[in-house]
């Protein structure tokens, strides 16, 4: 981005504002550092978005602020479904028709989140302006989806297919927000047959 850009970008920013002052009552509590649970920390470097705290009050409201801590995410081998035949639980703890499978894989995911409440997003300041995307389809049989890939290069294609719509629609909104035609988006696939 060049300096008259950022230029006009702040401009923008400092109108908008003010057009919203006008009609709104508000204030303007400077840089942002808490909102929805995300705390943001800005440096001349970039933006870091973690949710420590948040995630903190979710174990205490749960129960689970003294679980197990595991690095693994997800078992492997993971099969969620909606049968009628799995035993049900309480669905006000969980989501809609939850069954046992459901409630040992949300237990597998808070005991990963109890051991990375540090983690967080890093958004450094780009050299150089440019979007990419990547797309890797996932095997594993989805009982509820209708969608069948009769081979693993079709499913590898169905995804990037889905990957590049999303892609054009980003591309499409950050040139209405920037108001200048954005560069095509770079979609990263690892399937040579799909390249």
């Amino acid at each position: 981005m060049t300096y008259s850009s950022q230029v006009s970008s702040l401009r923008l920013i400092v109108e908008f504002k003010q057009e919203m002052a006008r009609k709104f009552e508000i204030s303007d509590l400077g840089k942002l550092t808490y909102d929805l649970g995300i705390d943001v920390r800005q440096t001349d470097e970039g933006i870091v978005l973690s949710q420590d705290k948040y995630a903190h009050k979710i174990f205490e409201e749960a129960g689970m602020h003294k679980c197990n801590l595991t690095h693994i995410p997800m078992d492997m081998n993971m099969r969620l479904s909606k049968s009628p035949r799995e035993t049900s639980i309480d669905e006000r703890e969980y989501m809609q028709e939850p069954k046992d499978t459901h409630r040992a894989d949300l237990k597998q995911i808070f005991w990963y989140l109890c051991g990375t409440t540090s983690f967080g997003l890093r958004f450094t300041r780009a050299t150089k302006q440019e979007q990419v995307g990547f797309s890797d389809s996932f095997h594993n049989v989805d009982n509820a989806d209708e969608i069948v890939a009769l081979s693993s290069c079709e499913a590898e294609f169905m995804v990037a297919t889905e990957a590049a719509k999303q892609a054009i629609w980003l591309q499409e909104l950050l040139s209405e927000v920037v108001g200048d035609d954005c560069k095509m988006v770079a979609i990263q696939v690892d399937n040579k047959s799909v390249i």
